[in-house]
This record gives structure tokens, C-alpha cells and sequence, in this order.
């Protein structure tokens, strides 16, 4: 019995299909949040981001890092123990949470903002084991070219979830657990997709060729995974959670929600390209014979990268005040100052994203746990001195260019790892900083005259669906990545 797989996809094939279904699923978001935010106020969106930082935290580790190799071996018979390795090691870990919780869930109250979940708390083992699983068939399916199925479940999700919280924000009380229920929901539905997709075949491959000694083979061959991985990993996440709790404490849970509104908004649109990018990035990167391979790929996609995404960023520096304020609601106008903040921030955390697993495929788990330290380290720092001021704003403007700092050195040292100069990198962004220079004088001239606010943001918006237009039709067909010609 063989495992049942698709041939011949080409890297662009396989990048469209999850293209599509993450532009869907981001498109879902977009049109649902609007009305989320009147329903929903900024301190009950804090919640929500709380009870979700603890769960992502938990979650990277829920598996032990097992997941992610189920792409790299030859053997469709270790990569079926390496699944079933992480089914194990996910049902484990969310039984010995709820065990913790059921032990001290009376202690969670010196978290702001969880005590008005109550005993829903005990919905954290269940997401955390959810999101394992969702991890677990997602890169099943990424290893037999399955990209499809991962787009169904992202727009399922999506979707389901985002119609339960319109309705179960009505009257469902308190009304931030209807963020939270609403939000496992739609991983419940996803996770349908994924089994109901399994073949016969999968299921009979599955069951032939698991056995305890092989799981045990495999779980010592990547040990390497849950030894340097689970902790690099585990530091990387908490770097992106820690500030989530720093700012409960140093400001309150409304500057949380603005905070969460901001950057979920922020990743929303480019999440799912670069989420596809790298998925699929990784799919290949692991079938390259060698670092020269991989180095011309790595260089095609980041100029690709840089094209698609510093502009735009540059853009929205200017007008993201205005655009919260006239899409969400004047009550959310603070939140989009603090999108502008972010935006060279998000450059260099987008660029970095699709390369990060390059560093197991080449045995560098060690230099990301370094990285990774360096990371936390400096956003809590960073926090921890700029919060005791008490002003909001300079918090997250100090957050947004740490994260300039760390991420522009993580990219210098992805290119250096398969030895590319980062001055090519530079060159880049000189380049499209060059093209937006007159876009940026209209707009600061705009800015500057009070009649013409709702004009600048005109122009803005404008240049914004211009430049998708552009994108679209000229610059994306262009693609001409060596992994194109490649059969698989």
C-alpha cells in the first residue's frame, strides 16, 4: 500500500492554491473585523489576545518540534512515525496542562484580565492540543503537495469563526469569551477538513508502517529538534507574547486591544502570502542538493519580497491613523497610530519569515536558539525600561524599532549562513525607497494642510489598490524561481 500523493507541482502551482485560499480566508477577516469592532471593545479584544499569547506559547512546544520534520525524510515510513510521534507528544502535553490547571488555575489570577474568563480557563489544553494537530496534518500535507487541503481548512476556519463571534458577541456573556469559544470553534471545523481529507490509503499506510520501535527510532534520530528547537522556538514565541503581558501591566487592557487590533491587522494581509511562501519554500528548500541551490532561490525570493512589500509599508506609514479611524471606528484611531509604527517592523519580520526553517534544514538550530535569546532579551529589556514611563505610545514605538533592530540582523544573518552579501539586500531597498520618495512628498504635503486630511488619505488609498493592481498583473507573473522547473 503506498501513501497517496500529488506529482509534478511546481513551485508556483503549489504557491497559487495556498495563495488563494490564504487571500480568501485574510479577505474573510478583513470584511468581518469592521463590524467586530463595534461590537466588541478594545479591553474585551485585550482579553482575547491574553488567553490566545498563553495559548501560542504552549503551543510551539506541544509537539516538541516533531511536526516540522515530517517534511525532511526520504522515507514515507519514518515521516508516517515522525506524525504519529506528534499526535503522541501533542495529546500528552495538553493532558498534562489541564492537570497543571486543574492543580493551580487559582493562582492565574496575577494575569490582568484572565480572572473574567473564570473556568473557561479550561479551554486553553484543548486549543493548544487543536493547534498542535492543525500543525501536525498541516505539514502531512505539505509533504505530499496536498496545498489544497491546507487552503480549505485556513478559509473554514476563517469563516466559521468569524461568523460565531458576530453572533455569539450578542449576547454571549462575558462577552470576551465569545472571542475565545468562537475561536476554537473554527479550529474544531478546520480540523474536520484535514481528517475527512485523509484518504483510505493514508489511513492504511498509516496503521502498516507505524510500530513503537520505529516511533522510538525516529524520535532519537531529530532529537536535535525538541533539544534546541523546542527552546529556540519557545524564546522566539514568548518574544512576540511577552509584550502582550508587559503592556497588560504597564498600561492596562485597553492599550492591549489596540495593541492586538494593530497587529493582527498588520500580519492579516501579508500572513497569508508569506505563510504560503514559506510552506511551500520549505517543501522545496528540503529537496535542494546543495547550499548553491538554495542561496540563488533564497536571493530570487527576498528581491520578490522586497518588491511586494516596501512600498506599500511606506504608504501605509502615512495614512494608517486615518484608515482605523474611518474603517473601525473613531474609537479605534489609536490603534492605527500604532500600526504606523510598526510598519518598518513588519518589512523585516516579512522578509525573514519564509527563510526561518532553512536553519534546521541546514543543522543550525543552534545559531536560531542564539538569535532567538537575543531576541526576547532585548523586547523585554526594551519593555521593562520604556514601560515604567507610563506613556503608551513611546512603548510601542521603542517595540517597533527593537523589532527593526533584531529582525534586520536576522536577515543579514540568513544571507550569510548560504553566503550572500548583505549589501544586495541594501541595494534593494534603496531601490524602492527611491521609487516612493515622490508618493511620500504628495502625502507629507497633504498632511501638512488641515483641508486636505481626507485627501491624503484619497491618495493613499489609491496608490495602495494601484500598486495591488500592479502586483497582480505584472510583477507576480513574472516569477521565475528555478524551483519552477523542478519535478518533483
Amino acid at each position: 500500500m503506498q501513501i497517496n500523493k500529488k506529482k509534478n507541482t511546481s513551485f508556483v502551482g503549489n504557491l497559487s492554491r495556498l495563495i488563494v485560499g490564504g487571500g480568501v480566508s485574510s479577505a474573510i477577516g478583513l470584511l468581518i473585523m469592521p463590524i467586530l469592532t463595534r461590537v466588541y471593545l478594545p479591553s474585551e479584544f485585550g482579553v482575547f489576545s491574553l488567553f490566545f499569547s498563553l495559548a501560542a506559547i504552549l503551543s510551539v512546544v506541544s509537539c516538541l518540534r516533531y511536526e516540522i520534520t515530517i517534511v525532511l525524510p526520504s522515507e514515507d515510513e519514518d515521516a508516517v512515525n515522525l506524525m504519529v510521534l506528534s499526535l503522541i507528544c501533542a495529546s500528552l502535553f495538553a493532558c498534562f496542562l489541564f492537570l497543571l490547571l486543574f492543580l493551580f488555575s487559582d493562582d492565574l489570577h496575577f494575569m490582568p484580565g484572565l480572572s473574567v474568563i473564570g473556568n473557561w480557563i479550561y479551554l486553553l489544553p484543548i486549543v493548544v492540543f487543536f493547534v498542535g494537530v492543525s500543525d501536525i496534518f498541516s505539514y502531512w500535507n505539505t509533504r505530499n503537495k496536498f496545498f489544497s487541503r491546507i487552503a480549505y481548512a485556513q478559509v473554514v476556519n476563517q469563516l466559521s469563526g468569524g461568523l460565531l463571534k458576530l453572533g455569539l458577541g450578542l449576547w454571549m456573556q462575558p462577552v470576551a469569551l465569545a472571542l475565545i469559544f468562537s475561536n476554537v470553534i473554527g479550529r474544531i471545523f478546520s480540523l474536520f477538513v484535514y481528517f475527512f481529507s485523509l484518504t483510505k490509503s493514508d489511513f492504511g499506510f498509516i496503521i502498516e508502517h507505524s510500530s513503537i520501535k520505529s516511533i522510538v527510532d525516529v524520535a532519537i534520530r531529530y532529537r536535535d529538534f525538541p533539544l534546541f528547537g523546542s527552546w529556540s522556538i519557545l524564546l522566539g514565541v514568548l518574544s512576540w507574547q511577552a509584550p502582550l503581558f508587559l503592556l497588560v501591566h504597564f498600561h492596562g487592557l485597553e492599550v492591549l486591544g489596540y495593541y492586538a487590533l494593530a497587529f493582527s491587522l498588520m500580519e492579516l494581509p501579508m500572513r497569508f502570502l508569506l505563510g504560503a511562501l514559506g510552506r511551500v519554500f520549505y517543501q522545496q528548500a528540503a529537496d535542494y542538493k546543495s547550499k548553491e541551490q538554495l542561496a540563488e532561490s533564497i536571493e530570487g525570493l527576498l528581491q520578490h519580497l522586497v518588491r511586494s512589500l516596501l512600498f506599500p509599508l511606506l504608504v501605509f506609514m502615512f495614512i494608517g491613523e486615518d484608515l482605523f479611524a474611518v474603517v473601525f471606528g473613531e474609537s479605534w484611531r489609536e490603534a492605527g497610530l500604532y500600526a504606523e509604527f510598526m510598519c518598518l517592523w513588519m518589512f523585516f519580520w516579512f522578509i525573514t519569515a519564509p527563510f526561518t526553517k532553512i536553519f534546521g534544514i541546514l543543522g543550525k538550530q543552534k545559531c536560531q536558539l542564539w538569535w532567538n535569546i537575543s531576541n526576547f532579551l532585548l523586547r523585554v529589556s526594551v519593555l521593562c525600561l520604556v514601560g515604567m514611563y507610563e506613556d503608551p505610545r513611546m512603548t510601542i514605538l521603542a517595540l517597533a524599532i527593537a523589532g527593526v533592530v533584531i529582525y534586520f540582523s536576522k536577515i543579514v544573518m540568513t544571507l550569510s549562513i548560504v553566503d550572500l552579501k548583505f549589501t544586495r539586500l541594501l541595494v534593494m531597498i534603496a531601490r524602492e525607497v527611491a521609487i516612493f520618495i515622490p508618493v511620500g512628498v504628495v502625502l507629507v504635503v497633504l498632511d501638512g494642510v488641515v483641508d486636505y486630511k481626507f485627501m491624503k488619505l484619497g491618495v493613499g488609498v489609491l496608490t495602495l489598490v494601484m500598486f495591488g493592481i500592479y502586483l497582480a498583473f505584472r510583477l507576480y507573473p513574472k516569477i521565475n524561481y528555478r524551483s519552477e522547473v523542478m519535478n518533483d
